[in-house]
């Protein structure tokens, strides 16, 4: 009996990844079905062949021209050209070679008889299970052009989210560092060639030169307890994620930012999992992947067993009160007139537009005060060292 690698979405919202003996993908399928699975990638094991762990052959994130590529992908389909002649054009049409060359072993995959979702899972692609599951109800369905496109506007919208997002904080982190890093040269490097000569004059140094001078030499001889203590505050936060994460949403400014985020997220996750044709709990489970905060992930997460117990999704996040009271309002509305995917892709409009303007607000403000803080330190700093050699100088004289 051949074996087959099931990876599988279970009623609780776990993914397995498992080896199953089965006579057929069909018999594996109905099989995983029976026991409440929604299977996303069934896959026939060769004998004697190598396969490499799921972390080692898929990408943390997906390539950039992927959005494009699988709309390019369902034009041709739709054109009549067959699935592995199809991907076989796009890899020799991009100019990406890493891309090419994960395109070609997704072609290889396919021609030796694997379906389309299976095919893009191995080859490193890096699409995520959301996306997968999409073009598997696609092929399913008898409509893998149309889910291809739909997967395609999911994904190009959210790359162009997380480039919104990281351009609006990126000039604050490099205020941020190079403000850092000129401190700690002053620190570190300039302040102590001050230290000799003011011992040597033996003055009696202003208050602000003596605490400069303290915390000078302070930073000189404790300096790599900083990187080691943020090495295991690192590595405790890690294994608590959960409970920072649930502190992080308490923040008075940062918390509303990443509800909002999330709130983006979610919505548009489940307008293109609805839009699919997925059952609501499953594409529940998967919109639950895409989350970045732990915490509301687990939330969503433990609102399936109440979903299929026949509570409303809108009702189940406006007690959970996580995101935004317009998102369990959408999905009121959804739910009565049969619009989930309508619904919810137009909060995620809303909500994408209203932390665009709350992130240029943020950055309006963060930007200079991180110049006022940082250069007032800088200030002090060479004011304190003037102090004293104005002090030496009168001394001289």
């Amino acid at each position: 009996m051949p074996a087959y690698r099931a990876r599988v979405l279970t009623d609780q919202g776990k993914l397995l990844t498992q080896t199953i003996d089965a006579p057929s993908v069909e018999a594996l399928s109905a099989r995983l079905r029976q026991a409440g699975h929604y299977p996303l990638a069934l896959r026939a094991l060769a004998p004697r062949r190598l396969h490499l762990p799921h972390r080692l052959t898929t990408r943390r994130a997906p390539h950039p021209g992927l959005a494009m590529l699988l709309r390019e992908l369902a034009t041709l389909l739709d054109d009549g050209v067959e699935i592995s002649r199809g991907i076989e054009i796009l890899a020799r049409l991009t100019p990406q070679p890493a891309l090419a060359a994960s395109l070609d072993r997704a072609r290889a995959e396919v021609r030796g008889g694997a379906r389309l979702h299976d095919a893009m899972h191995l080859a490193g692609l890096g699409l995520s299970d959301m996306i997968l599951a999409m073009i598997k109800v696609g092929e399913h369905a008898g409509a893998l052009g149309p889910m291809l496109c739909a997967a395609s506007d999911h994904l190009a919208r959210a790359q162009a989210f997380a480039r919104r997002l990281h351009a609006a904080l990126i000039y604050p982190a490099m205020v941020l560092v190079t403000g850092t890093v000129s401190l700690g040269f002053v620190t570190l490097v300039v302040l102590p060639g001050f230290a000799p000569i003011f011992a040597q004059a033996g003055l009696s140094l202003p208050w602000p030169t003596r605490l400069m001078m303290a915390a000078s030499d302070a930073a000189l001889r404790f300096g790599w307890i900083a990187p080691l203590g943020m090495a295991l505050t690192l590595f405790a936060l890690r294994r608590r994620r959960g409970a920072l994460h649930r502190r992080l949403l308490r923040l008075p400014v940062v918390g509303p930012l990443l509800a909002l985020t999330d709130a983006a997220r979610f919505c548009r996750a489940l307008g293109a999992v609805s839009a699919a044709g997925m059952e609501l709990p499953a594409g529940l489970a998967l919109t639950a992947r895409t989350l970045a905060n732990q915490a509301i992930a687990t939330t969503i997460d433990d609102a399936i067993p109440r979903l299929r117990a026949g509570e409303a999704l809108g009702d189940i996040i406006a007690a959970a009160v996580i995101f935004p009271p317009l998102v369990a309002q959408m999905l009121r509305l959804g739910d009565e007139n049969g619009r989930l995917d309508v619904m919810t892709s137009r909060a995620a409009d809303l909500l994408e537009a209203e932390l665009e303007r709350r992130l240029d607000r943020l950055q309006a403000l963060l930007v200079p005060g991180l110049t006022i803080g940082l250069g007032g330190l800088v200030a002090l700093i060479v004011g304190s060292v003037m102090l004293a050699l104005l002090q030496l100088n009168q001394l001289a004289n």
